[in-house]
């Protein structure tokens, strides 16, 4: 349960996002906390996420504060981060870099980790507006045999594309044969290169890696 409601005092923008890993909606109370809600939801090696989870107290000149992070995250392999999203601009705000360090020794504390998230360097590259696209294909209707299909041609061909299976396949319209590639993408039915440019026909589709992410300590964010 969140330790406190989102607000816009400060003229920000709040709203709710639908999140199908969490099966409701989650709160937020900027447009980086939105767009991350999109990664999220969406990449495999994240179990679960809450937001406004805990309320750490610290001094700061003498005087007591209370300061919420903004998500807990925790990991396909049980590590929990406390996330923080900040503009890159206010990162070395004094105020912002005594929470940073208060939000870091309370989770050191605790064996969880600590991670900042800037505007920056999360909409840096493609995979953001990539997984974003996906994301309006995850509640379509579509027919579960063609899902099937579409297994059986990538399993059986050679670096194939979106256009190949679309070339190859006959039973549905090339519309609804690209969506269900697409959902299947976003459910991690299917992996697509989405670090490498915008999602496009000739995009390549392959089955995911059977290898599980063995890093000790993972990170929301990984370097393009």
């Amino acid at each position: 349960m969140a330790k406190r409601k989102v607000s816009n005092r400060g003229g920000n923008i709040i709203g709710h996002f639908p999140s199908l890993k969490m099966g409701r909606m989650v709160a937020f109370e900027s447009t980086i906390e939105r767009d991350l809600l999109y990664l999220l939801d969406f990449e495999s090696h994240i179990k679960t996420f809450s937001e406004q989870p805990v309320t750490i107290i610290y001094w700061d000149e003498g005087k007591q504060r209370s300061y919420t992070p903004d998500f807990k995250v925790t990991f396909a392999n049980d590590q929990v981060n406390l996330v923080e999203c900040k503009p890159q601009a206010l990162t070395q705000k004094a105020a912002n870099l005594q929470k940073f360090a208060a939000g870091k020794a309370w989770c050191a504390e605790r064996g969880w980790s600590y991670e900042i998230i800037t505007d920056d360097a999360l909409r840096r590259g493609f995979r953001l507006a990539n997984v974003k696209f996906l994301t309006r294909f995850a509640r379509h209707q579509l027919p579960l045999t063609l899902k099937y299909q579409i297994l059986s041609f990538v399993e059986s061909a050679k670096a194939p594309s979106i256009q190949d299976a679309i070339n190859v396949i006959t039973t549905e319209e090339p519309a609804v044969i690209r969506a269900m590639i697409l959902q299947m993408a976003f459910f991690n039915e299917l992996l697509l290169p989405l670090d490498e440019g915008p999602i496009c026909l000739d995009t390549s589709i392959q089955r995911p890696s059977l290898q599980e992410n063995k890093h000790e300590h993972p990170k929301i964010l990984t370097p393009n």
